[in-house]
């Protein structure tokens, strides 16, 4: 395999990997780049020289861990990996070691959504490894966590998504002691309460009542995948996650519903649309579009990989680019749920067309009024969008 050794930056690492370049190689450390088959992604690996033997540690993926993350790192996991060799084989000394099997088991998991997967993958490989991977499992106390973790990471995000961080990282010591694969869970004790005085909120939508139609002017003056994202996510509520991943397949156009598998919801549960005069027009005349451009396969969001959807990222920029950051697709999903309630649509009702219930109402009602009462809904709301300039054009 050719190598390139030239000090690695995160401009280097694009430019070799959009040339072709299959490895590179940081002169100054025993550290490589090696990109992946997709073409987007690269793998970090540290190389330990020992005793005649060559040892290669995955450090993550970028730009998910990106160099000006990393590279300042690197002097401290080499020492890290120096003293790792010194612990007994079956024994866990390391933060980043029941961080990396956490993540691992949980990608694997078959009973956990794409979404969920895709969540702890970010978190582990972003920002738990990336700040206290280096940690010592005896070195664990609060104030630690505090200076290394909770601190940096609530100046620069959310303060609901550094609860998600702290939750995935309480979750894998939980199940490393559970499996007696560490002898003691060093963060067994800690709540969120012990580094964060603020109570976390759910963020208000950025999008009211009064933004429907120039909301819908927007949309539909956008290119005609974006347009289509945009508008299933607002008539149906629906995450953004399980609408890049739709197919054509999950359509019973005889039955009159869209079935998403629970494998592509965030909550692992299946959710039933069903469609109204409006989304079936707007579906049929969407899939005649795709077929005059030549495409006939099974996505409703081709990306640029064959026969994958779009990725969370492009569908993420195809939004900023619409809304100048001014809302996210989140804030669609939210304006459809109050818009509901403001319509006098039933709470559980509601709660069941955004896949919340849980399963409250399938003990209260037969599924076929459940549908029912979910299609009256969508009815009323997708009529309000008519009216304020919704227009079920063929594409």
């Amino acid at each position: 395999m050719t190598t390139v050794n030239i000090k690695i930056s995160d401009p280097v690492i694009r430019r070799n990997i959009q040339a072709g370049v299959r490895q590179l190689r940081d002169p100054r450390f025993p550290l490589y780049v090696r990109p992946q088959k997709c073409g987007e992604r690269a793998s970090w690996y540290l190389v330990q020289h020992k005793g005649g033997k060559s040892t290669w540690h995955r450090l993550g993926t970028w730009p998910e861990l990106s160099a000006k993350v990393l590279m300042p790192q690197i002097p401290d996991r080499l020492a890290d990996l120096s003293a790792q060799a010194e612990v007994v084989a079956d024994h866990w000394g390391f933060t980043s070691q029941v961080l990396v099997w956490y993540r691992d088991r949980q990608l694997a998991s078959a009973g956990l959504s794409i979404h969920r997967k895709a969540t702890i993958k970010s978190v582990v490989n972003r920002h738990l490894i990336a700040r206290i991977g280096g940690l010592r499992l005896e070195d664990i106390d609060k104030a630690q966590l505090d200076e290394k973790l909770i601190q940096p990471l609530q100046a620069v995000l959310s303060l609901s998504y550094v609860r998600q961080c702290f939750v995935v990282l309480k979750a894998a010591f939980r199940r490393a002691r559970r499996l007696g694969l560490i002898g003691a869970n060093p963060v067994a004790d800690f709540s969120l309460s012990d580094f964060l005085d603020n109570k976390i909120k759910p963020k208000p939508s950025r999008l009211k009542g009064p933004h429907i139609a120039p909301l819908l002017a927007t949309l539909q003056a956008a290119p005609v995948p974006r347009q289509l994202l945009g508008l299933l996510q607002l008539m149906h509520g629906t995450r953004i996650t399980e609408t890049r991943l739709m197919r054509w397949g999950w359509i019973d156009w005889d039955a009159g519903r869209f079935e998403l598998p629970g494998e592509v919801t965030k909550n692992g549960n299946p959710l039933v649309l069903p469609l109204t005069d409006q989304s079936r027009a707007l579906l049929q005349g969407y899939r005649r579009w795709q077929q005059k451009r030549g495409y006939s396969g099974g996505l409703l969001f081709p990306g640029s990989v064959r026969r994958q959807p779009i990725s969370d990222s492009t569908a993420q920029q195809w939004y900023r680019a619409l809304s100048g950051r001014a809302w996210s697709s989140h804030d669609l999903r939210k304006l459809a749920r109050t818009s509901w309630a403001d319509l006098g649509i039933d709470h559980h009702v509601g709660e069941e067309m955004v896949n919340h219930a849980g399963g409250v109402l399938s003990a209260t009602y037969i599924q076929t009024a459940l549908q029912e009462q979910k299609l009256r809904a969508l009815s009323a709301w997708h009529r309000l969008l008519v009216d304020r300039g919704l227009e079920i054009q063929i594409f």
